[in-house]
């Protein structure tokens, strides 16, 4: 840390000290004001000028266990800093059970020139940077931990920033919702070429109950569509796009009665057809479409929607032409 000692200058060097960086104030000064700088009778220098502020950050989505309660949780990613003869170090700190951090971060100094900074100091919820003279900028490097199916806690912890004196939080924005999650799980069959859902569930995972409004869609091409037959009543028929890209899209309602932890099953009634080997110019999906009022406590399970896939979550071969290693 720089600390000041009372001396004389002169007037060229406190004009200059007055014109460090584009991030400081313009002070305006009197001639009189700077010669009694120079007088052993001057007062003492203002105390270090300090403010930081958030430019930018990234948000985590965490809900009550209760399954009343949704929180956006901040967590800072470009950081201005405005420090003159101030502090040299910078805390960061958060709920260790939503980010994780880096111990890294790069910053950016008064020229536009970028670096990477190494923290002096890390723990598992907090992480403090020295702050070299002339840094504009620091960005520091996190990402989400509260991910499903760890994204359901109770009080989550606002992240907090410390420089010198001057802490600021990232407010924690909590809201009254239905919280609720699902996982879509679909059996493909191979018909005439196409491949089919025979099977499709839906397994509610909570921590509430699913939403009224909530259906699955399944969309295939139209001789596709023509091979199966759904068993529950179907809320609407679509018919989507020309010729090749002709889509044929089917919905059915979920009961917002399913129990959490069941599982709403429903199966195909498959055509008598020979099976040949898969075209997939055009790959059929089955998705969960969630109305309106299910978005705001909608868990984010990644299993809303499925195509017929290999194990490695690549597209199926059409084989149409030879596979090369």
């Amino acid at each position: 840390m720089v600390r000041a000692t009372p001396r004389k200058i002169s007037r060229r060097a406190a004009l200059q000290l007055l014109g460090i960086g584009a991030a400081v104030p313009t002070l305006q000064v009197s001639e009189a004001a700077m010669a009694a700088s120079d007088s052993p009778t001057a007062a003492p220098s203002p105390s270090p000028s300090v403010r930081i502020d958030v430019l930018e950050r990234v948000t985590a989505t965490v809900f009550g266990t209760a399954g009343d309660s949704r929180s956006d949780v901040d967590f800072p990613c470009l950081i201005k800093i405005d420090a003159t003869g101030g502090p040299t170090t910078l805390t960061v700190s958060w709920d260790g059970r939503i980010w994780t951090a880096s111990d890294r971060a790069v910053i950016e100094d008064r020229n536009g020139q970028l670096s990477v900074l190494t923290a002096s100091n890390s723990t598992a919820s907090s992480v403090t940077f020295t702050i070299p003279a002339e840094t504009v900028r620091l960005a520091p490097q996190a990402r989400v931990a509260a991910i499903y199916p760890s994204d359901t806690f109770d009080d989550p912890v606002a992240t907090r920033i410390e420089f010198g004196t001057v802490e600021t939080t990232l407010e924690v924005r909590a809201v009254s919702v239905q919280a609720w999650g699902a996982e879509l799980v679909v059996a493909w069959t191979l018909l005439d070429s196409q491949y089919v859902p025979s099977i499709v569930q839906l397994r509610n995972v909570g921590p509430g109950s699913v939403p009224e409004g909530v259906e699955v869609e399944y969309s295939l091409t139209p001789s596709g569509a023509d091979l199966v037959e759904a068993t529950p009543d179907i809320t609407s028929d679509a018919k989507q796009g020309v010729g090749a890209s002709e889509r044929r899209s089917c919905r059915f309602g979920v009961p917002s009665s399913t129990p959490v932890g069941d599982v709403y099953e429903v199966s195909f009634a498959l055509a008598d057809v020979d099976s040949t080997r898969p075209s997939l110019t055009q790959s059929p999906t089955v998705t969960v479409v969630i109305p309106d009022n299910g978005l705001p406590g909608c868990r984010a399970t990644g299993l809303y929607s499925s195509a017929p896939v290999s194990s490695s979550g690549t597209a199926l071969s059409d084989f149409s032409e030879p596979e090369t290693a």
